[in-house]
C-alpha cells in the first residue's frame, strides 16, 4: 500500500521518468528503432521516394528542379506535402544519409518529440507529473500517431502541435 504508493510518487516526480517511458513505449510498440519495422503505403511511396530523390539529386543550397523517381517523373517545387524541405531530413540526409532506415529513425524521434510534448505543455499548466505523464501516454495511442503513421506530414503536425501550443502559451 503506502510503500507502493511512495515508489509510485517518487517515479512519477522524476523528469527522466516520461522521458523514458516514451522511448520504451515507442521501441516496443513502433520498434522503429532499429529499422527493421516501419509505416506501411504511403511512407514508402511518396513520402520517402520524393525525399530521397531532392536529397540524393541535390543539398540544402542546391536542390534539384526535377523528382524523376516518383511516378513518372514530377517537378520539385510541386511536391510541397513531403518531407524534401524538411529540415531534419536535411540533417539526417547529409550527415547519415537519407535511406528508408533512416526515415523510420527520424519518424521515431519525431513521435518521441511529441509526446514529450505534451508532458511539458501539461506542465506549464500546473497539473501533476501523474496527470502528465498518463495525458502523454494517451496522447502516444492517438490517432494521429497510429491511423496516420504512414503520412509523415501528419505525423509531424501532431507531434509540433504541441510545442506550438506551448510557445504561445500566455502565463
Amino acid at each position: 500500500g503506502i510503500k507502493h504508493n511512495l515508489v509510485f510518487k517518487i517515479i512519477l516526480n522524476n523528469l527522466f521518468t516520461p522521458i523514458f517511458i516514451v522511448v520504451i513505449l515507442s521501441i516496443v510498440l513502433f520498434d522503429y528503432i532499429n529499422g527493421s519495422s516501419s509505416p506501411s503505403w504511403d511512407f514508402f511511396g511518396d513520402y520517402f521516394t520524393s525525399a530521397y530523390s531532392w536529397w540524393d539529386l541535390g543539398n540544402f543550397f542546391h536542390p534539384p528542379t526535377y523528382l524523376p523517381y516518383l511516378i513518372s517523373g514530377v517537378p520539385a517545387h510541386l511536391a510541397l506535402q513531403v518531407s524534401s524541405y524538411y529540415v531534419p531530413v536535411g540533417i539526417v540526409a547529409e550527415f547519415f544519409g537519407y535511406t528508408i532506415e533512416n526515415a523510420i529513425r527520424l519518424q521515431f524521434i519525431t513521435i518521441v518529440f511529441g509526446v514529450l510534448g505534451i508532458y511539458f505543455l501539461l506542465k506549464s499548466w500546473n497539473f501533476s507529473n501523474s496527470i502528465s505523464c498518463i495525458s502523454s501516454f494517451c496522447y502516444f495511442f492517438s490517432a494521429g500517431y497510429f491511423s496516420n503513421s504512414s503520412h509523415v506530414d501528419i505525423v509531424r503536425a501532431w507531434s509540433f502541435l504541441p510545442w506550438l501550443l506551448l510557445s504561445v502559451r500566455q502565463n
